[in-house]
C-alpha cells in the first residue's frame, strides 16, 4: 500500500514539474419547487477535481462528487421525481450522494482572458440507501483568467444520458438536454 501512494506522488509531481496540471473544483445549487403546495426541493453539489492539459486544447481530468438534499429534494434528479410515490413518500428517496467521474476538456476557443470550452465524459454516482447511477455527458463552459494561475470557470447545461441503477422503483434512463439555471456551476482552478 505505501509503494502505491509513494508512486501516486512521485507521479503527481512529474506531472506538476510541467505547468500543465490543474487543481479545481465546482460548486452548483439547484432549487425547484415540483408542483403547487409542495415544499421547495433543494440540492447542493460539490466536486472537486484535477486535471492534465496535453496542449493548449486539450486535457484529461478526475472529478469528486459529493451532493445534499433536503428531504422534499430527495429525488431531485432521479428519474422518479415525477412518480406519484415520490410527493407521497420522499423520505423513502436519497438525500445524499458520492460520485467519481472522468472527462476530456476541450478548448475551442479563446477571446481575451476567456477560453471556451466543451467537457465531455462518463460519471458514476452512488445514492445512499437508494441505488446509483451511470451518465455520459458533454457540458459546455467558459473560464475566465483571473491570473496567471488562477480560472474562475463556469459550465451551464448538458447533453447526455443517465441510466439508474437501483431497486425496482428507481430504475430507468434518460436522455435529454438541459440549459435550466440548477445545471448552472461555478469553480476555480490553479495551474501548476
Amino acid at each position: 500500500m505505501k509503494k502505491i501512494i509513494l508512486s501516486a506522488l512521485v507521479a503527481v509531481a512529474s506531472l506538476s514539474a510541467s505547468a500543465q496540471v490543474w487543481l479545481g473544483g465546482d460548486i452548483a445549487f439547484g432549487t425547484t419547487k415540483p408542483y403547487d403546495g409542495a415544499e421547495n426541493c433543494t440540492k447542493f453539489t460539490i466536486a472537486p477535481q484535477v486535471g492534465y492539459m496535453f496542449s493548449e486544447k486539450f486535457g484529461l481530468g478526475l472529478n469528486l462528487k459529493f451532493t445534499a438534499m433536503n428531504d422534499n429534494g430527495a429525488a431531485y434528479n432521479l428519474l422518479t421525481a415525477n412518480d406519484a410515490d415520490f410527493y407521497a413518500n420522499p423520505g423513502n428517496y436519497a438525500k445524499n450522494s458520492f460520485g467519481a467521474g472522468l472527462f476530456a476538456r476541450y478548448i475551442f476557443a479563446k477571446a481575451g482572458i476567456a477560453s471556451f470550452f466543451f467537457d465531455g465524459g462518463v460519471d458514476f454516482e452512488t445514492y445512499k440507501d437508494m441505488g446509483s447511477k451511470i451518465a455520459i455527458a458533454i457540458q459546455p463552459g467558459v473560464k475566465f483568467a483571473a491570473s496567471e494561475k488562477i480560472d474562475v470557470v463556469a459550465k451551464i447545461g448538458y447533453l447526455g444520458w443517465q441510466k439508474y441503477l437501483g431497486d425496482k422503483s428507481s430504475k430507468g434512463s434518460y436522455f435529454g438536454i438541459g440549459l435550466e439555471e440548477s445545471a448552472l456551476s461555478l469553480g476555480m482552478s490553479y495551474s501548476f
